[in-house]
């Protein structure tokens, strides 16, 4: 299985009706905690429960050690062991690093620094009084609230401000799913799958002229 091939397997997972019927599963079992982990898991479970049958040499695993760091993602073919594909995930709410204002070391660390092809955050946003509503009836903590954008208006600061980071990578593009849930209290969960490509492979891409454009 080809690099390009396993950035195709992880947006099709991303967008797929099973994640997004296990993302429900998510949502309802764990409304006091960040999803990070989780969600990890489910695409990696999705990932091998798919792939396994069809092609056993490869695997999806989590918290692999490689020179030292643990990966959160990696797959791994089993004739090619030196050259696994890396994938660090973030799971953050919408008022995080002052939305999103100075979160970009973060991005450059996990995917530069670490030499991963891929990065995914996901982002969650939700109505506020729905999630107080909720809270308070169970009396649950802690109250994730302060976490996320206080109204509408903040919105489009926390896109702008993480998307411009997003694309300000060499050889890299930028793609945004979006999965929502109703229970239990409405949740949108952005999904900024950012890929790394190879100089060939930016040659090719469809983004790659219009990259170059924006920098000139």
């Amino acid at each position: 299985m080809t690099k390009t091939e396993i950035d195709d397997n992880l947006r099709d997972i991303i967008e797929s009706p099973l994640l997004h019927e296990r993302l429900k599963i998510i949502a309802r079992n764990y409304p006091n905690l960040k999803q990070e982990l989780q969600i990890r898991n489910t695409i990696l479970e999705i990932f091998n429960e798919c792939n396994e049958p069809i092609n056993p040499h490869m695997k999806a695993v989590a918290e692999h050690r490689i020179n030292g760091n643990r990966v959160d993602l990696c797959f791994i073919n089993r004739k090619a062991l030196q050259d696994p594909y890396k994938v660090e995930m973030k799971f953050q709410f919408s008022r995080d690093f002052n939305r999103f204002e100075k979160f970009r070391s973060i991005i450059e660390r996990d995917l530069e620094k670490r030499g991963s092809e891929a990065f995914i955050l996901i982002v969650a946003n939700w109505k506020k009084p729905a999630k107080a509503a909720f809270d308070e009836q169970w009396k649950l903590t802690p109250r994730l609230n302060k976490y996320i954008c206080s109204d509408e208006s903040e919105v489009p600061l926390w896109r702008t401000n993480l998307e411009h980071h997003l694309n300000s990578f060499d050889r890299t593009s930028v793609e945004l799913i979006e999965l929502e849930v109703e229970e239990p209290y409405p949740v949108t969960y952005s999904f900024y799958l950012l890929l790394k490509h190879s100089e060939s492979e930016w040659e090719e891409h469809p983004m790659s002229e219009l990259f170059k454009a924006l920098r000139d």
